[in-house]
C-alpha cells in the first residue's frame, strides 16, 4: 500500500503534464485534421518516381546478372 499512493500519484503528474503539452501543441480532440498546405503532386515528383523506379530496376538487374554471368577466370 505505501508503493501504490506514490505510483499513482506520478501517473496522475504525468498524465497532467501530457495533457498540458497536447494542449500547447494544438491538440484539441478534434476528428478533423487539416493541413496547412493541401498535399499535391506535380509533374515533377511523378518524374522523381520514375527515375528512381529506373534506378532500382537497373541495379536489381544487373545484381541479378552479375550472380549468374561472372566468370570465373582466376
Amino acid at each position: 500500500m505505501t508503493l501504490l499512493f506514490p505510483l499513482f500519484l506520478m501517473t496522475v503528474r504525468r498524465s497532467s503534464d501530457l495533457a498540458m503539452a497536447m494542449e500547447a501543441r494544438g491538440y484539441t480532440g478534434s476528428t478533423e485534421t487539416s493541413r496547412m498546405y493541401p498535399l499535391t503532386y506535380k509533374k515533377e515528383d511523378r518524374a522523381g518516381y520514375i527515375v528512381i523506379l529506373i534506378y532500382l530496376a537497373v541495379f536489381i538487374i544487373g545484381g541479378i546478372s552479375f550472380l549468374f554471368f561472372r566468370s570465373y577466370d582466376i
